[in-house]
């Protein structure tokens, strides 16, 4: 457990640093720029994770310098943060975050690859909810994080912040001791750059119809989250709450990772991802209603329940279909659906918004959200 352990700590602190981020720049830039501009911010940085994410796998995959690949990624992008202080003209910020995306793109397939590596199947659910709990308990630390410096400070120290929790997070990267295994010969080394990512497995138990499904979730969860801070504030929330309600998200998936996990190792993938999929269709529908503290609070709730519940089904799923030496291949298509969902979400949400509304605009994504739930349906379970 002591790899585990070490591994959970420098992901709290990675995604404390990530998640104050979005929230800093719809703080800042609202009224500066138009609504749409705001959302375009996900956009170029999940153009950055779904172009370098399969890169990124595939190197690990390789060349078996996990480690050394997690620490160069990191350092950069705590650098690339900290010049989101200094830059602050909106076109500055827009290729700071592609640039942040390119490096940020690296973690999640390398850091699950490394926990997930001479590990069962009866035990990749449990395994991958330690990782996502911690992950959430980051995202958890940066909401109260971004509600102190915002009540306290001010907006601009929140990448200074953001900076240093990444950086930190090198020290328990440091510490960890990778087990690897043998690289691959050269040929197999010049087919893994040539290839597509998952080219000879993704099909399995139609794995890809998963993708599709996940990819449209995020296009609307993403797109949503694009410009929920900014929904908020025109709604009459006040800056320094909007960290401590969107906490309630990631405080329900600390809550339910695990005992997620424990189902998906036991009654199934499917009934897990079919089950957060259809929560999902709910947000957006559920936030036509919300004007108050106590509404915003119970949507983020829905929201932490639905992410824990879809993650721990497709997260296995994703390691059960993988051949031996893959995993991390086979895991950039969590950062890949994510990347190309919240490339063209917070565009279309941008655009609903300018020429429509709110309202109109959230039934919409709720409807794109139930069709990824149908395309799920035909896919197969892996457990069994």
């Amino acid at each position: 457990m002591r790899k585990e352990l070490t591994l959970a700590n420098a992901t709290v602190l990675v995604y404390t640093g990530v998640g104050i981020i979005p929230l800093a720049l719809q703080v800042i830039f609202l009224g500066r720029v138009s609504d749409f501009q705001i959302a375009l911010f996900s956009t170029i940085y999940w153009l950055a994770s779904f172009l370098f994410s399969p890169i990124w796998g595939i190197l690990s995959d390789v060349t078996k310098k996990r480690k050394m690949l997690l620490l160069l990624s990191l350092i950069l992008s705590s650098f690339i943060v900290f010049l989101h202080a200094i830059y602050i003209e909106y076109y500055h910020i827009l290729a700071l975050r592609f640039l942040f995306g390119v490096f940020m793109a690296a973690y999640l397939p390398i850091a699950l690859s490394i926990l997930l590596e001479e590990t069962d199947k009866v035990e990749a659910g449990k395994k991958s909810s330690l990782f996502n709990v911690s992950r959430a308990m980051g995202f958890l630390a940066s909401g109260y994080v971004a509600s102190i410096i915002l009540y306290t400070i001010g907006s601009i120290e929140l990448f200074i912040v953001s900076s240093s929790m990444i950086i930190s997070s090198t020290i328990f990267i440091i510490m960890l001791k990778c087990d690897g295994s043998r690289k691959l010969d050269a040929i197999n080394e010049i087919r893994a750059k040539l290839k597509l990512p998952g080219t000879g497995f993704i099909k399995r138990n139609r794995g890809h119809l998963l993708i599709i499904a996940l990819t449209l979730r995020h296009t609307t969860i993403m797109g949503l989250f694009s410009l929920l801070f900014v929904y908020m504030l025109r709604k009459g929330i006040p800056d320094y709450l909007l960290g401590t309600i969107s906490s309630l998200n990631n405080l329900t998936q600390i809550m339910l990772m695990y005992p997620m996990g424990y189902l998906s190792d036991n009654v199934g993938r499917k009934p897990m991802y079919l089950i957060g999929l259809f929560l999902s269709a709910v947000v957006p529908i559920a936030l036509i209603y919300a004007n108050d503290f106590l509404t915003f609070s119970l949507i983020f709730i829905l929201i932490g329940i639905s992410f824990s519940t879809l993650i721990a089904g497709v997260t296995p799923f994703l390691k059960d279909i993988a051949p031996s030496g893959k995993e991390a291949e086979s895991m950039s298509f969590l950062s890949i659906s994510r990347g190309f969902g919240s490339i063209v979400g917070p565009i279309i949400v941008g655009l609903l918004v300018s020429f429509t509304s709110y309202e109109i605009m959230y039934v919409i994504l709720s409807a794109i959200t139930m069709i990824s739930f149908a395309i799920a349906l035909l896919t197969e379970e892996t457990l069994h």
